[in-house]
């Protein structure tokens, strides 16, 4: 049985009030995607009890003032919530979980909707870490999925407008005029900018995919990739000075393929081709449980 399936788990923690969180990442532990292969809707089931873990423990923390302040801005911020948000989205859409389930888990993310707009949590306004672009973007995109995952709430449109705002400061400031970034670890932001596009435009706030400089950031990526090195089954994109070309592996190609299919089938055609030559991957860089840029690094 699926509902068994946590407890031959090993524990993350030695917390009993969170016996299952991961200190970093707090990884789904590939439930999400067996649900996805299998369609059997008792592996929802354990997801849900996972999700809530994390949302408990990321809200103690919080409102306890546990952790250092990096645990709580930047982890939070481009690692736990945006994994989260994917997850919910799981549950929330399932037959396991109760009413009163669902109202605990849309509450919880309206606290961290009001904690991410709240201008001393990450004061982006102010100066605060504006020297790496993908972690201020992390905090408009994030809090604007928050938004388009609670489209009802009263703030939900005012939070999607602050993804929205991220996206268009990061392409208008943050990719120099021949679409590379001007950040060291290449294409990271359209990896971010892919992820709240699908948010914001499934749930009617905006499209970013009819936009022609998100479309030329993922062309020039795309452009960089090459053939598979039969040497090692491995394939490479130029780093840009930084050495990782694992980190530079993502799903951002065949997501965008997917979200453009009947809107630019032209261009669809050619992100699923840069998609394959970049081998298939199925993860983001960040923000996502299958990350490469972690495995990287770790």
């Amino acid at each position: 049985m699926a509902s068994e399936t946590l407890e031959r788990l090993p524990r993350a923690s030695n917390d009993p009030n969170f016996p299952f969180y991961h200190e970093f990442k707090t990884y789904s532990r590939g439930l999400d995607n067996i649900y996805l292969v299998t369609g059997d809707e008792s592996y929802l089931q354990d997801l849900l009890i996972l999700v809530q873990h994390k949302l408990d423990h990321h809200i103690h923390q919080t409102l306890k003032g546990f952790g250092t302040s990096d645990d709580r801005g930047y982890t939070l911020t481009v690692g736990a919530i945006p994994m989260i948000l994917r997850e919910v989205d799981f549950v929330l859409g399932g037959r396991a979980i109760s009413q009163k389930e669902k109202q605990k888990i849309l509450s919880q993310l309206a606290f961290l909707g009001y904690l991410y707009s709240y201008d001393v949590f990450w004061p982006v306004e102010r100066g605060y870490n504006m020297g790496n672009t993908n972690m201020t973007l992390g905090v408009y995109a994030t809090l604007g999925k928050i938004g388009c995952s609670l489209k009802t709430h009263p703030m939900a449109e005012e939070w999607a407008k602050s993804a929205i705002k991220g996206i268009n400061v990061s392409l208008d400031n943050h990719h120099l005029p021949d679409t590379t970034q001007d950040e060291w670890y290449g294409h990271l932001t359209l990896d971010m900018i892919t992820q709240a596009g699908v948010f914001l435009k499934t749930a009617g706030f905006h499209n970013v995919f009819d936009d022609l400089r998100y479309k030329y950031g993922l062309d020039f990526y795309g452009q960089l990739l090459t053939p598979t090195d039969p040497r090692c089954n491995a394939r490479y994109i130029a780093p840009f000075d930084n050495g990782q070309a694992t980190w530079n592996r993502s799903a951002v190609w065949g997501i965008a393929a997917y979200m453009m299919k009947e809107s630019h089938p032209n261009f669809s055609e050619r992100m699923q081709y840069y998609w394959k030559r970049a081998g298939m991957p199925v993860g983001m860089k960040i923000g996502d449980r299958s990350n490469y840029g972690w495995m990287s690094l770790g």
